[in-house]
C-alpha cells in the first residue's frame, strides 16, 4: 500500500457535505378546478383533483451531495517516487489535495489519487470522477481484468460502494483546466519529495 501524507478538508467544504437534507415528505400537486377532465388522455382522469407522490418515491427522497472530482498521479522512474493530486468541487466550493508516495508506479499513483479523493468525503455522495488514466477507467469503470494493484483496487471498491460513482476519462495534457491543475498538484508533490531526499 503506497504511503501518503495526512490530508484534511477545509471546514467550509466539509460543512457543505455535512449539510442535513430535508426529511422525506409527501408532495402534492394542485390541479385547477377548471381543468378539463373529460378529454382523451387527461393526466389525472375524471375524478382526480390532487396528485400525491408517496414519501418513498425516488423523486421525493432527499438528494445526496453532488461532487465533481478530478484526480491525477505522477511518477518519476516507474517505479520510483511519485505524487498525487485531487480537486474536489461541491456546491461552488473547491478543495485541492496532494501528497507524495515514496515508491510507486504510474498506475499506482493514479489509483492512489482516486482512493484518497474518496477517503476525503465525509458522507455518501453522487460523484462524477474524472481521470486521464485509461488503466484506472478500465479496471474501475469498464470491468477489465485485474492482474495487479489488487489491494489498492479493493480499497477503492469498498469506498466507491458507499457512494454513486461515475468514472470519466479525459485526455491528459489537453484543454481540460481541472485535469491540468490536478497534474500540477501531483507533480508539485513529486518535486517536493525529490528536494527533501536530495
Amino acid at each position: 500500500m503506497a504511503e501518503a501524507r495526512e490530508i484534511h478538508l477545509n471546514p467550509r467544504f466539509s460543512d457543505e457535505l455535512d449539510e442535513q437534507p430535508p426529511e422525506p415528505r409527501e408532495v402534492h400537486l394542485n390541479i385547477p378546478d377548471d381543468m378539463p377532465q373529460d378529454q382523451p388522455g387527461s393526466l389525472l382522469g375524471q375524478d382526480s383533483s390532487l396528485l400525491t407522490m408517496p414519501a418513498d418515491s425516488p423523486r421525493a427522497r432527499p438528494q445526496v451531495p453532488q461532487v465533481i472530482i478530478h484526480t491525477d498521479g505522477a511518477c518519476k522512474g516507474n517505479p520510483g517516487p511519485g505524487g498525487w493530486g485531487v480537486i474536489l468541487s461541491c456546491k461552488g466550493h473547491t478543495r485541492e489535495l496532494s501528497g507524495f508516495i515514496a515508491s510507486t508506479t504510474n498506475n499506482q499513483a493514479e489509483l492512489t489519487a482516486i482512493l484518497l479523493a474518496l477517503q476525503a468525503l465525509t458522507k455518501p455522495c453522487s460523484i462524477q470522477l474524472y481521470t486521464d488514466s485509461q488503466y484506472a477507467i478500465g479496471v474501475l469503470g469498464k470491468g477489465f481484468k485485474r492482474k495487479s494493484n489488487l489491494e489498492l483496487l479493493a480499497h477503492i471498491d469498498e469506498l466507491a460502494a458507499i457512494h454513486r460513482v461515475t468514472y470519466h476519462w479525459v485526455q491528459g495534457h489537453a484543454a481540460n483546466r481541472l485535469n491540468q491543475r490536478a497534474d500540477e498538484l501531483a507533480n508539485s508533490a513529486l518535486r517536493q519529495i525529490h528536494k527533501e531526499v536530495h
